[in-house]
């Protein structure tokens, strides 16, 4: 199984992994890659050549999902209830389809552990047909880390969307590919505080892309996904057609809600597994100091998650 480069040479050099010397040869077959003391096992990440089960993989995911030639507000969607906590984490663990050619992107090197935060992962398979230069990719939530929106223009030239109303910055040109809006999304269309929010409806008609194929839609918002969610699924599910894959940090703190939080984010997985978005990757987050212990077993407040959806673009 070949690997994209995934680090770049600065970071090999900078880490002096044999692991990392493994990923900038191409060569990767059951190799962990050592970022740190974070270990990201690309097994985690299954790759659709590794095995002769891995189109059966890919077929079964494709069972019982929406068709695009179907009003998804119409759907009659069978939607389990979460009959106990253990079964919402064995969902974030269980990843449902393969990627032959997963693709780190972005993240900020520190000189602490877990020495690499805020990367994203993209699948660049022909299954998703990401054309450089003719790719378009939203991205929600940016803080101060613009590493992914940059990856995503000087890697693979693509039309970056960027949003957060939270940074104080002016909505401006990064770049010729790169535009930044002050502005947060949200389930409603409202201003709070002088924090201007919007749907996700509203910002691809403000965007001219309500009909266009997104490539890549992160979203990284601090708890705000719950309202995109909550807004998507119900007014507007048919805007999900055109997305190939979502990348999104979820927020579940060791909070007296998290139960409630918990049961909001099953319905959506449910949701999104009606749809046809089946999960892809799937990593707790490498703050330890995020980790609590959970019913014996160590959890965080966040993982980072990725679905596609199971169809050829």
């Amino acid at each position: 199984m070949k690997i994209i480069k995934v680090i770049p040479p600065w970071l090999i050099f900078a880490l002096g992994t044999t692991a990392g010397l493994l990923v900038s040869l191409g060569y990767a077959h059951g190799f962990l890659e050592l970022i740190g003391d974070k270990i990201v096992n690309m097994e985690k990440f299954p790759a659709g050549d590794v095995s002769e089960g891995a189109g059966e993989l890919l077929e079964n995911a494709r069972t019982h999902t929406a068709y695009d030639h179907q009003d998804w507000g119409n759907l009659n969607c069978t939607l389990p209830r979460l009959n106990n906590p253990d079964e919402f984490y064995a969902y974030i663990y269980n990843r449902q389809l393969p990627c032959d050619k997963p693709v780190m992107v972005g993240g900020e090197l520190k000189s602490h552990p877990p020495y690499m935060v805020g990367e994203k992962w993209v699948c660049m398979s022909k299954t998703y047909n990401i054309v450089p230069g003719r790719c378009i990719v939203l991205s929600f939530g940016i803080l101060q880390d613009f590493s992914f929106d940059d990856d995503m223009d000087q890697r693979f030239n693509c039309k970056v969307y960027a949003f957060d109303p939270t940074i104080g910055r002016e909505t401006h040109r990064r770049s010729p590919n790169i535009m930044f809006y002050d502005l947060g999304i949200s389930h409603s269309d409202d201003e709070i505080n002088t924090t201007k929010l919007a749907r996700y409806e509203t910002i691809l008609k403000k965007l001219g892309h309500e009909n266009s194929t997104i490539d890549y839609l992160k979203i990284d918002v601090e708890g705000a996904e719950l309202g995109f969610f909550q807004d998507v699924f119900t007014n507007t599910p048919n805007l999900l057609k055109n997305v190939k894959q979502i990348g999104m940090e979820i927020h579940n703190s060791y909070t007296n809600k998290m139960s409630e939080v918990r049961e909001k984010y099953w319905k959506y997985f449910q949701l999104l597994d009606c749809f046809g978005f089946k999960l892809m990757f799937s990593e707790i987050n490498p703050v330890h100091n995020l980790r609590f212990l959970f019913r014996g077993q160590a959890r965080s407040c966040c993982y980072e998650l990725v679905w596609a959806r199971a169809r050829q673009w």
